[in-house]
Order: C-alpha cells, then structure tokens, then sequence
C-alpha cells in the first residue's frame, strides 16, 4: 500500500549541509552587510561593449592577485545596477575580534579589511562553504533526510538484530529501505544568511539556514510491511533522546574536570561545554513535549557525529569518543567529540511535522 506524507521542516539551530563547493572572494560582493552572489563570467558578458574591454584589458595585465581580487570587487560594486545576481543573504551582524580588538559586523569588518589592504590576510581570502542549492536557490536534500530517520530505524528498531539489514546482501531489490523514499525538499532562499562556525579567523565562514527557516517535503512509503509513519516518527523522537541523555552526563563529567584547571584554553572550554549542554537540554525538552505528529533530527554539518551514527557495538560507540591524553589533560575520561557552534548556537537541529 503505498502512503505519501507531506512533512513541513522548520530549522531550530542554524544548519548548514554543503555542496562540496566553495564561493569564491570574486563570485560574491558583500555590501551594506548583504551578500549578492553572481557569475563572474555573466557578469562580463552583461557588461556595454566599452566596459568588457576596459575590465578585460585590466584583468590581463601581469599583476599580483590581490590587486585582481580587489580590482573585480571595485568593479562590480561600481555595476551593481547592471548585475543580475543569483541571489542574496544576509550578513551576520555578529560582533567579534580582530587582532586583539572588537569589531562590530566582524564578517563585515573582516572582508571590507581585506580589500582596503594591499593583501589579503586571514580566513583564505575570505571562502564561504556553500549551502547545497541549484539555480540560485536553495534546498534540503532528500538523502539527508532519509540517513537521519535510516540511522533513527536502524538503531531504535533493530538494535538488537543487525541481520534483518542484511539478509538482502548487496541485492538493490532486497535492500530494507528501498521502500522509503525522501524527496528533496521545496527550493527556497528566505532564511539563508552568512555566518561563521566557531571563529571567524580559521576561515570558517558558511551559507546557513537561520533558526525559524521552513521548507516542505514528501515522505513516500511504497509499502507498509516495513514502513508505518507512526512507528517511525516514534523511532526519530526515542533515538534523538537516548543520544541527548548518553551525551549530556559526558559533558558534564568534561565540565568537572576542566573546572579543576585554571588556563584560559580549559576556561574557553567549560564555557563552550556549558553553552552546548543547556541547549542540548533545551532540545531534549522540545523532544519530549512533541506532539504525535512531530519530531527532531539532526542534519549536516556541525551537529555532532554521535547523533548520524548506527550502534553497530560497544566500539562503534566509543570511537566518538576520545578516551586519551590529550592537549586538555584530563586523562582517560571519555570526551566528546566537539560539536561546532554557529553564533553560540549548537548545530543542525530541525523540527517536522506531518501536514498531509
């Protein structure tokens, strides 16, 4: 009996999933703290005949590629009426250091600093991931999705029996989860923003998704042999639990330790500790109080490996774990392998519920 469910999804903390693909400093101008992204070779082609042989003639000159770099950003702001961009987003306003000192709009302030100078220093002149889209828009991948609520089945579902997996071997039409089809969600560009993960200086500079950002999507179940939706959102709910309680007390043990040192490295980390623990426990309230038609996942980068990982054993588990000496000093005490935090927010999660 095949069943289609339609799912809305609505960001909790920023996400980011990558394209794989970086946005180069002369693919993108930020101005007035909104990113405008365009196509540089478009851009050429749009241009009267007289400025494509000005730029051109300027461009083919044998100078150092900082100049390049800056001679193309002056260039298009001074075009930006003629541009057709692919799209744009926000800034980040967040505030932060540079050498030593707070700058207001750091990401702002970071890139206007490289294109005043006469190099470009710091965070790789100025890369941003890219947020998987296609034709200027953006969009949650399908196989995102299903590897969250596939991880989510197999661990509340099968935990105690692995072979039901894999009595099919590698033969497609035996594969468990060929019956349960995700699709991409809808294509969007409200809610997209650039920020950076962690610290601006390691050229950590993202497209993510703003908390309250919403898509839709479609959950296709070919047969319910295998597949009910009230099962399966059950699974979602009671695996994102279970990670959050193992998690948590792991923190925490970390947190009493580091309380014992008293360098500015361990002090960075118990507050970063602190920040990840309340929210985490902020989350596992919002789980809990889900309606029958909800639940969380967690998705893309950023998140915690922990939380898109099948229990296979005992060694599976520990190796997201880090159970050695290590620069902290805190001994054989299991420490979690760091979640990243975007504007002090912890990473990834999502909310879905069924409308239809």
């Amino acid at each position: 009996m095949n069943q289609v469910i339609k799912v809305r999804l609505e960001v909790t903390t920023p996400v980011h999933i990558s394209s794989g693909k970086d946005i180069l400093s002369h693919e993108y101008v930020i101005k007035d703290n909104i990113f405008y992204r365009f196509s540089l070779q478009k851009f050429v082609k749009g241009l009267s005949a007289s400025d494509r042989e000005s730029f051109l003639k300027e461009i083919a000159k044998d100078n150092k590629p900082f100049y390049i770099r800056r001679f193309i950003h002056s260039f298009v702001l001074d075009h930006m009426d003629d541009i057709l961009f692919d799209y744009r987003a926000e800034v980040s306003k967040k505030g932060g250091e540079v050498d030593g000192r707070f700058v207001e709009n750091l990401i702002s302030s970071i890139y206007d600093q490289n294109f005043k100078g006469n190099s470009f220093q710091g965070s790789n002149s100025l890369i941003i991931k890219e947020f998987v889209g296609v034709h200027g828009k953006k969009y949650i991948p399908g196989s995102s999705i299903k590897g969250a609520i596939r991880t989510a089945l197999i661990n509340e579902i099968f935990s105690k029996d692995y072979s039901l997996l894999t009595s099919g071997g590698s033969n497609i039409p035996n594969d468990y989860f060929k019956d349960l089809i995700i699709t991409d969600s809808n294509l969007f560009n409200e809610g997209l923003f650039i920020t950076a993960i962690n610290r601006t200086s390691k050229n950590n500079f993202v497209e993510a998704l703003k908390e309250g950002t919403s898509c839709e999507f479609m959950i296709k179940i070919r047969s319910d042999k295998h597949f009910k939706k009230d099962d399966m959102i059950k699974a979602m709910n009671a695996y994102a639990i279970k990670e959050l309680n193992y998690y948590i007390p792991r923190l925490m043990d970390v947190n009493n330790m580091l309380l014992k040192k008293s360098t500015k490295m361990h002090q960075k980390k118990h507050e970063k500790n602190c920040t990840i623990i309340n929210q985490f426990e902020n989350i596992l309230s919002l789980v809990k109080e889900c309606q029958n038609d909800e639940f969380y996942m967690n998705l893309g980068f950023g998140g915690g490996a922990i939380f898109k990982t099948v229990e296979e054993s005992v060694s599976n588990r520990k190796r997201l774990f880090t159970s050695r000496m290590d620069k902290l000093g805190l001994g054989s005490l299991e420490i979690p392998r760091t979640c990243s935090l975007i504007e002090g927010s912890v990473m990834g999660w999502v909310k879905c519920k069924i409308i239809g």
